[in-house]
């Protein structure tokens, strides 16, 4: 059987002969210093509009500024520029910092893998803040507030949801990745591992997911075994999982 190290060079190579797209873009800025321009001003253009999904793409673009390529700073600091007039939780305070108050306040952050975005964000966000004098605390304490609530679980709300679960699993491995907290990493481990755990107990021997228990799962994933089910929450991913700097070494 090939090594782990072969299994992610390969599927690597594969994504690096794909076609440019929303999806690859992390991945062939990682490996190759190659930047899709278009996608990128996509991406910060959903950011900057502060639409009502924007958090699934504010994940990747927090990933993207912690690339360590000096070929990318340029278009790293335009990312942090967008990101210096996101609101990342809605209040009072921080909708003033946003030039479209109503799309804050029509914001969806009340589910799990939202919170976990918004607030992991948030958090990698602060350590990169050009503007020193903007105060984060209360995300962060939220933050810990909710990575504490899950390690005492020991798990997620949205098990095994090929719908949900991606993010919140992209989430934690940004903050694994990134956070330069020790306690912070510790705990998006434990929930990593705890996610990873409720996964692989409904592969075949093969390694392949199939029909389980789900939260938060729409019927249409539940009582088919292809496409958009379970092992949805591993291809939807894995664009983390084949750049994760830690997760993997560990």
């Amino acid at each position: 059987m090939a090594s782990y190290d072969d299994r992610k060079k390969q599927h690597q190579n594969i994504i690096l002969k794909e076609a440019s797209n929303k999806h690859n873009f992390l991945t062939k800025a990682f490996l190759q210093s190659e930047i899709d321009e278009a996608t990128l001003f996509n991406c910060c253009e959903t950011v900057r509009k502060h639409g009502n999904n924007a958090d699934f793409t504010l994940i990747k673009l927090i990933r993207f500024v912690y690339l360590d390529n000096d070929n990318l700073v340029s278009y790293q600091d335009q990312v942090l520029d967008i990101l210096s007039h996101f609101s990342f939780w809605p209040s009072k305070t921080k909708s003033a910092l946003n030039s479209s108050a109503d799309a804050v306040g029509k914001t969806c952050f009340w589910s799990e893998n939202h919170i976990f975005m918004y607030l992991s964000s948030c958090h990698l966000y602060a350590q990169k803040c050009v503007k020193k004098d903007t105060n984060y605390q209360y995300e962060q304490h939220l933050l810990l507030i909710y990575l504490n609530a899950h390690c005492d679980m020991q798990g997620v709300y949205e098990v095994n949801s090929a719908v949900y679960l991606p993010y919140t699993l992209a989430s934690l491995l940004n903050l694994y990745d990134f956070s330069p907290v020790q306690d912070i990493r510790d705990k998006a481990l434990f929930i990593i591992d705890k996610i990873l755990t409720s996964a692989l107990l409904v592969c075949n021997v093969d390694g392949i997911c199939t029909l389980s228990a789900s939260a938060r799962q729409s019927p249409r994933n539940i009582f088919r075994n292809y496409d958009h089910n379970i092992n949805q929450v591993w291809h939807s991913t894995t664009p983390f999982f084949v750049i994760s700097v830690h997760y993997f070494s560990s």
